[in-house]
């Protein structure tokens, strides 16, 4: 068996986020692996309007970023704390950003969770976790 050393675990910080990482924390700690913890933030254009609270788009994303970023320290100390972490909060959409960020850092696998969407919206939005399992070529371990 291929020895783990890298993983990238995807979280959306979303309620759900906090019983993921209780969930994949004991997984990765036994690994002793280097976690590469990832939020991707959705392209500007598919965000309504009314989220943009600046005419200056360029300082809305950066403060948005940062914001992100701040939240997966806290993620990374509260969870995480006693492995290698590294942080990433690319801008993009969630499956390319995903399995880019795996590659670009030589993962072994990608750790995500479920969504907890009902059956009309997974229907009609499709499921991050669940497209993922169909088109990476990692193996997907998926947080329920």
């Amino acid at each position: 068996m291929k020895h783990i050393t890298k993983v990238l675990m995807a979280v959306d910080l979303s309620e759900h986020t906090q019983s993921h990482m209780k969930t994949g924390t004991p997984i990765l700690e036994q690994l002793g692996c280097t976690v590469v913890l990832i939020h991707c933030i959705p392209p500007l254009h598919e965000l309504p309007s009314e989220y943009i609270p600046h005419e200056n788009v360029a300082l809305f994303i950066e403060e948005a970023v940062s914001a992100i970023h701040e939240q997966l320290q806290g993620v990374a100390q509260k969870y995480l704390s006693h492995l290698d972490v590294i942080i990433e909060t690319p801008i993009g959409e969630p499956i390319v950003c995903i399995n880019d960020y795996a590659i670009r850092y030589g993962c072994s696998m990608i750790i995500i969770g479920k969504s907890y969407k009902n059956t009309l919206e997974r229907f009609f939005l499709g499921s991050v976790a669940s497209t993922l399992v169909s088109s990476s070529n990692l193996p997907i371990l998926l947080l329920g």
